[in-house]
């Protein structure tokens, strides 16, 4: 199982969750996300990749396992959705698609559930 952990603003949490927002976007030096876009390329996005989102740093900050459908990059003067909020204007950026929200728990108990392979979802 391959999890990208990434921290996020509570608006975009909710979005997520809710399921309106499909996508996410990060920057083209995010380490996390190039590492995963690597291992996509080599190999594919692998069917068990997962995105944890947690809004906050806190051990008890909520979080959501996010199944992962795929990724691209994109430039900012071709951004699609600045209203979730797409960087325009500012180079490229990675475009992660989201699919089905897996769960919502506290940061703590999703990392336990990856501890335990993710047999949870």
């Amino acid at each position: 199982m391959i999890a990208l952990n990434l921290t996020i603003r509570r608006k975009w949490f909710d979005l997520i969750r809710i399921g309106t927002k499909r996508e996410e976007f990060r920057m083209c030096n995010n380490q996390q996300v190039v590492r995963l876009a690597k291992e996509a390329i080599r190999h594919g996005l692998p069917s068990n990749a997962v995105a944890v989102f947690r809004n906050g740093y806190r051990m008890d900050s909520p979080a959501l396992a996010v199944r992962l459908i795929g990724m691209s990059i994109r430039s900012g003067d071709m951004a699609a959705h600045p209203e979730w909020g797409e960087p325009t204007g500012k180079g490229s950026h990675f475009v992660i698609s989201l699919g089905k929200v897996l769960f919502v728990a506290p940061y703590h108990d999703v990392r336990e559930a990856f501890k335990e392979g993710g047999e949870k979802w």
